[in-house]
């Protein structure tokens, strides 16, 4: 499929890499670019990421674990702040999970609860995604809760 330096960082392990979009301090849940991830609830460091959340602080994130190629949700090992600043539209992102819906008339699918937008990629050849595939997408997002405009995909 189309990778370019996405194969790089997912030969380093990193399974996601964008900005925290909410913590729920009472699980421990982070979420990033649509996907729930575990932390350890009750952790003074959850706390303190709240805490920039609330004051509209924008936190990049990369997270790193073991993709489980049979469909499952990659196994988390480790989360790493980033010290880069985040621009929505200009900072590349990365997520890899599990393909739900596909829309191949429109050029996406989604992969958990974020919508992914691969039309962009068509006019560099043939594109197949099928649901339940394990993906990697490396792309641009305008802004949260808006698609993610795929740059670089590779099935795993």
């Amino acid at each position: 499929i189309i990778g370019g330096d996405l194969l790089n960082r997912l030969s380093a392990g990193v399974v996601t890499r964008g900005p925290i979009e909410s913590i729920d301090l009472k699980t421990g849940q982070i979420r990033v670019l649509g996907q729930a991830y575990q932390g350890q609830a009750g952790a003074p460091a959850l706390d303190a990421l709240a805490g920039q959340l609330v004051t509209g602080s924008t936190v990049l994130v990369t997270i790193s674990g073991n993709v489980n190629r049979t469909g499952g949700s990659p196994r988390v090992t480790s989360m790493s702040l980033s010290h880069e600043q985040y621009v929505a539209g200009a900072t590349v992102v990365q997520v890899v999970g599990k393909v739900g819906k596909v829309s191949p008339e429109l050029g996406s699918f989604k992969i958990g609860n974020l919508n992914v937008d691969y039309s962009s990629l068509l006019a560099q050849g043939e594109l197949t995604i099928r649901q339940g595939q394990v993906i990697a997408v490396a792309g641009i997002q305008a802004a949260q809760e808006q698609p993610l405009q795929a740059l670089a995909v590779v099935a795993l």
